[in-house]
């Protein structure tokens, strides 16, 4: 029994406990997206990608490379249709329309954060802030299957993951820091292929 009181008190810190991400807007950012005159659908492929913690290989499913690469095309891609910049995109297996152009991503993310922060962290019953940054390297490869040109960018982007006892009313939307370091990936690669003559006459 002279246990209860602390664990009763551990629960409360745990359900507290928040976080919140914080976009690093390493990108150009309030980039205005032109349209092409015709939408076209996107083939995309996955290149070598590595996801790693703190410079160590990660392995596990949600953070394997082909679950990182894949999750952060999904993201790039669905901004664009949402924007009205291509009619649709997927991998080959799953497209029932030819695509016009084929996106192939390849690159790294890495997530660092601080041994000695997280453990002072946990000894302070998350009183204390923890943080981990993930940094994105991409290399976006971008090929026009009518005028056969290849288009090359890279796009480096980041956020950081704040932990920390009564962070918790932000939970909700603890994630737009890291949705919109994504989002800005998305409109640069959108507007440096624009520049580069990809989407021309479109």
């Amino acid at each position: 029994m002279k246990h209860g009181p602390i664990a009763a008190l551990a629960a409360v810190l745990m359900v507290l406990t928040g976080c919140m991400t914080v976009n690093q807007k390493v990108l150009p950012q309030g980039t205005v997206l032109i349209p092409p005159k015709t939408p076209a659908v996107v083939e995309v492929k996955y290149g070598q990608y590595l996801s790693t913690s703190n410079g160590a290989v990660t392995v596990d499913c949600e953070t394997s490379p082909y679950y990182a690469v894949s999750n952060l095309t999904n993201q790039l891609m669905n901004r664009w249709v949402r924007h009205g910049l291509i009619s649709d995109y997927g991998r080959a297996e799953e497209l029932t329309t030819p695509p016009r152009y084929t996106l192939t991503v390849s690159g790294s993310q890495n997530d660092q954060s601080s041994t000695l922060v997280s453990l002072l962290h946990g000894l302070t019953m998350q009183l204390a802030p923890d943080s981990t940054k993930t940094t994105y390297n991409v290399i976006f490869q971008f090929e026009d299957h009518l005028t056969h040109r290849q288009y090359t960018v890279r796009a480096k982007s980041a956020y950081v993951l704040w932990e920390e006892l009564f962070l918790f009313p932000m939970v909700p939307v603890y994630q737009s820091g890291a949705n919109s370091a994504v989002d800005d990936i998305a409109d640069y690669l959108y507007e440096e292929l624009r520049k580069q003559g990809a989407f021309a006459g479109r």
